[in-house]
C-alpha cells in the first residue's frame, strides 16, 4: 500500500465519519423540534381545527385538487433554519402542509372532490379527477341551473360509484365553495 492509498482511505474514513456525526446531529436536533412543536398549543389547536373541518376556505393546490386552510400567523416567527423541521413534523405527524409564504396550514382533501364549474350563472359541468362526470345539459331548465336535479344526479353518481367525496362549486373569479348535495338540510 503506498502513502497515497493510505491518505486517501484515511480522507474516506474521516468523510464518514462527519457523514455520521452530521446524521446524528441531525436526528437530535429534529427530535428535539418535534418535541417543541408537539406541545406548541397554539400550534396543536389549529391543527385540531383544520382536522375538524373548522378552516378559513379552500384553495386549489399546484395539482389543481381542493384543500382547506386555515391561517397561522405564528408562522412568520419561526426561524428560516427551523422552518423544513416544522414542515416535516406537521406533514409527517398530521399529512397538513406549511405554507410559510400565506401564514396557513393546508389540509389536501384527496383529489376525489366533485367539482362544479360555475361561471357566470352557468355551469360548464360537474367533474371528478378531471373528468366530466355530469353534463349541464343534464340539469339545465329553461335555461337555468335546476340546481335540485344538479344535486340528484350528485348524489346519484355518488351511490353508484361507491366514492362520497366533498362536492365544491368554483365561481368564475375562482372561489371555492362547499355545496351541500344531500335532500336532509
Amino acid at each position: 500500500m503506498t502513502k497515497l492509498d493510505v491518505l486517501f482511505d484515511s480522507l474516506a474514513e474521516t468523510e464518514k465519519r462527519r457523514a455520521t456525526d452530521a446524521e446524528a446531529l441531525e436526528l437530535d436536533i429534529k427530535l428535539t423540534l418535534n418535541a417543541e412543536y408537539k406541545d406548541w398549543t397554539a400550534l396543536q389547536a389549529a391543527i385540531d381545527a383544520l382536522e375538524s373541518g373548522n378552516c378559513m376556505g379552500y384553495v386549489f393546490d399546484e395539482q389543481g385538487e381542493v384543500c382547506s386552510w386555515i391561517r397561522f400567523e405564528a408562522f412568520s416567527d419561526v426561524p428560516t433554519r427551523e422552518r423544513q423541521y416544522l414542515e416535516s413534523y406537521v406533514e409527517d405527524q398530521h399529512f397538513l402542509r406549511v405554507d410559510f409564504a400565506e401564514n396557513a396550514l393546508i389540509q389536501n382533501l384527496g383529489g376525489d372532490e366533485i367539482v362544479i364549474q360555475a361561471y357566470l350563472g352557468q355551469d360548464s359541468g360537474i367533474y371528478q379527477c378531471g373528468k366530466l362526470i355530469v353534463s349541464p345539459s343534464e340539469y339545465y331548465a329553461d335555461g337555468s341551473v335546476d340546481i335540485t336535479e344538479r344535486n340528484r344526479l350528485i348524489e346519484a353518481h355518488m351511490q353508484r360509484t361507491g366514492c362520497f367525496p366533498g362536492v365544491f362549486e368554483v365561481s368564475y373569479y375562482g372561489d371555492i365553495t362547499p355545496v351541500n348535495t344531500s335532500e336532509e338540510t
